[in-house]
Order: C-alpha cells, then sequence, then structure tokens
C-alpha cells in the first residue's frame, strides 16, 4: 500500500463518525467510556472542527475503509502579552496499526494545518502527549516542529486503555505556530537535522530510583542546553512494567516542571551517542 492511495476528506456523518470511533477503540485498545461520541464529533465538524479521515479501498470493511483521522476544534488561550488569542485545538490523531510506516500520520497533520490556515482564524494550534511516548516526541518535535513549555499533571484523570493504565495521566502541551520558520524547516522536504554536540549539552544523569538528583537542577539557567533522559520504551501496553514506568513518570514531572520555571522550552528529542534517548531543553 502506498502513502498516496489513502485518501484524506472531511468526516460528516454519523456512519463515518461512528467509524472514527471503530478506529480510536483499535488503536488505543479503550473502552466505551473514553471514546468521543459521535454526537460530539457531528456537532463539531459541522461548526468548525476539524475532522478529516483517511480511507483507502483496502482498509477494513467495518471502518468503512477508514484508516485513521484526525480530529480538533477551535479554542482560545493566553497568548502574546498576557491577552486572550485564538487557537485550535488538537484532540486526536490516530492510524491503525498496519498502515503506519507509511508516512500517514504527517499527512493527516499537514491536511489539518491546510485546513486550520484556510479557515483565517488561527496560526496557533495546540496538543497533549504523553512525555515518556517517544515515538510521538520525536514526531511532534522534529517532524512538525512544535515545542512544549507547559507541563500538566494528570490532565485526563484515570484512563484504562491499554497505554495508560495504571499511571498519572501527565501530558506535555505543545504549541505548533503553523507559518513559523522553524516549523516550515521542518515540514520541508529537506528536513534540516541540528545534530548536538555532547559538549554543548547540560546531560542530566539517568535516575536510578525514579528521583531527580537535586544537584542536577540546581542553579538551572536560560544558557545551556539542558538534555533530559527518556526510558528505553513506553510505547507498548505497560500492565507489565507498570512500577518501573511510575518511578520515570515522576521523574519527568519533577524535571521538565522545574526546567519550563526556569523559561527552558522542549525543542527536541534525540538519541545521543552512548546516552541513549534525551529531551532538547533551550
Amino acid at each position: 500500500m502506498k502513502s498516496d492511495a489513502i485518501e484524506i476528506r472531511p468526516v460528516y456523518t454519523p456512519v463515518d463518525c461512528r467509524n472514527v470511533q471503530l478506529v480510536q477503540k483499535a488503536v488505543w485498545e479503550s473502552g466505551d467510556r473514553d471514546l468521543v461520541p459521535t454526537g460530539v464529533l457531528i456537532t463539531s465538524a459541522k461548526n468548525g472542527g476539524v475532522l478529516l479521515g483517511a480511507y483507502t479501498p483496502d482498509g477494513p470493511t467495518e471502518t468503512g475503509g477508514m484508516v485513521g483521522f484526525v480530529f480538533g476544534w477551535p479554542g482560545y488561550d493566553i497568548g502574546d502579552h498576557s491577552k486572550t488569542a485564538p487557537k485550535h485545538c488538537s484532540h486526536q490523531l490516530a492510524v491503525l496499526a498496519e498502515y503506519r510506516q507509511l508516512g500517514l500520520g504527517l499527512r493527516l497533520k499537514l491536511a489539518q494545518r491546510e485546513a486550520v490556515l484556510a479557515q483565517g482564524a488561527t496560526e496557533w494550534v495546540t496538543w497533549t502527549f504523553d512525555p515518556m511516548q517517544r515515538v510521538n516526541a520525536i514526531f511532534n518535535l522534529r517532524r512538525l516542529g512544535a515545542i512544549s513549555n507547559t507541563y500538566l499533571i494528570n490532565a485526563y484523570g484515570e484512563l484504562d486503555d491499554a497505554l495508560n493504565i495504571g499511571l498519572p495521566t501527565d501530558r506535555l502541551q505543545v504549541d505548533w505556530w503553523l507559518r513559523s520558520p522553524r516549523v516550515l524547516d521542518a515540514i520541508s522536504p529537506e528536513q534540516p537535522d541540528h545534530a548536538w554536540r555532547l559538549d554543548e549539552l547540560r546531560i542530566l544523569p539517568v535516575p536510578e530510583m525514579g528521583v531527580p538528583d537535586r544537584t542536577g537542577l540546581a542553579d538551572l539557567k536560560e544558557t545551556a542546553p539542558l538534555a533530559v533522559p527518556l526510558p528505553d520504551t513506553a510505547d507498548t501496553p505497560r500492565t507489565e512494567k507498570i512500577t518501573r514506568l511510575s518511578k520515570w513518570r515522576y521523574y519527568l514531572r519533577s524535571v521538565l516542571t522545574t526546567a519550563f520555571q526556569h523559561g527552558y522550552q522542549i525543542t527536541d528529542c534525540v538519541a545521543l551517542p552512548d546516552a541513549g534517548w534525551h529531551y532538547i531543553l533551550t
């Protein structure tokens, strides 16, 4: 299957909105309680929301050929100079497992970008992701050019899907400035790549017990880029790794909230030589 054989188009009908629910259920392995209701999907799509589905002739018959979607709605937040500013709140991006590695997630986000810009109301999009989900971090920060300086503690309360069960739902909120030079560079075919030198980074040690080393957080300044370690993997169902991941959850919560308070923002997620994966904060 080639990515260009997959059609992306707006979703409006009750049947297609039900198919969105089925894709949600498959991707997050969630129960009915945590699905976005079809009435909410329909109402949002017909009143300024952006709901786009990805369809292919060989897609599952039970989803009407839908293999992915992206969903969001207009909102507002505090922008520059502490003034209320319009934004687009991107809520969900999903692609069925067998249709990943085709660049479909990127196509859906770029289609969302074009739809938001066409509305003419804002050039600012936000969404959240789990800071321990490295694949999402790489996609959001490197491939899309988003940044983050907002940490939300237990943002969604208790969830019982396979990727969230047993842990507080801490999230990073990212800001995607659709016409910024950073975003335009990130989404361009050339994709300029910045290689971080170890001698230009302040690298925090990997926590042994999930408790941040307070000496590593002392005297943070808005100067040297900061490298914060990530766990090896948190992208699979968590039922067998709750204890270890819980320690990482509280480590990242402490380190990132402290760094944000000192003016840092997350701008990259990279594998450092012989040091593993790290967030880069500048």
